[in-house]
């Protein structure tokens, strides 16, 4: 997903579609089924709108402000910064 450094901006009602892909040490893909945890720090301005599928999450902006979806797999996590404008 990230290590902090993917924002993404919107400045009106916007959908995200991201998705947890779980690498190794050398960054190929690993194969099968993570049970990843998702959330949103503010779901006000950027709400997680489905059920993980596939490691996949709908996200829906809302109100202006900053908020951060997080990735969790065990001690792992990834973030991204979503910033929504008036």
């Amino acid at each position: 997903l990230g290590d902090g450094s993917v924002s993404a901006t919107a400045n009106v009602d916007f959908t995200f579609k991201f998705r947890a892909v779980v690498t190794d040490a050398d960054g190929a893909i690993l194969a099968g089924d993570f049970p990843c945890v998702w959330s949103s720090s503010d779901p006000a301005v950027a709400a997680i709108t489905s059920d993980p599928e596939e490691n996949i999450v709908t996200v829906v902006s809302g109100s202006a402000g900053s908020a951060v979806i997080t990735v969790d797999l065990g001690d792992f996590s990834g973030l991204v910064t979503i910033e929504v404008g008036p």
